[in-house]
């Protein structure tokens, strides 16, 4: 891949791709316009057969999202463009868990990339179910 300034001599450097550890996708850095910028993967793979697609917007329309859920699966067939706000409803979190601070289950929805507090509650039925009212309620698929 090339780096730096265009320069007479260019200069060319093997990729390697490395596992998020918060995330766990797929990415590698590159220097652009002296800053350095992180590509993933999944991004990359959508760019290659949407070339008009820009891949440095950082929008909430252009979320790429794993059909299957699967962070490691870059198949074309797999990806797709979303908003945010789509992408975000096809995580795997349940919207509640256990406090030990307050040795209680806590409830908690993102909504417009925001964590929303939804109360703390004695079992942990009360707290999944607060979650699931509050998805119905303010998760709307435009």
């Amino acid at each position: 891949m090339w780096r730096g300034k265009e320069t007479k001599k260019e200069s060319w450097t093997n990729i390697s791709f490395i596992k998020h550890k918060i995330t766990g996708y797929m990415y590698f850095s590159i220097m652009i316009e002296d800053k350095k910028r992180y590509l993933y993967e999944h991004r990359i793979v959508w760019l290659a057969h949407h070339p008009s697609w820009d891949i440095f917007d950082s929008s909430p329309n252009n979320s790429i999202d794993h059909i299957n859920h699967k962070k490691d699966d870059n198949r074309i067939v797999n990806l797709r463009n979303v908003t945010h706000q789509y992408n975000m409803f096809n995580t795997l979190a349940k919207g509640y868990s256990w406090d030990t601070k307050y040795s209680k289950w806590v409830a908690y929805i993102m909504l417009d990339r925001k964590k929303r507090h939804l109360g703390y509650y004695v079992n942990e039925d009360e707290a999944r179910a607060a979650y699931l009212k509050a998805k119905e309620e303010l998760h709307i698929i435009q």
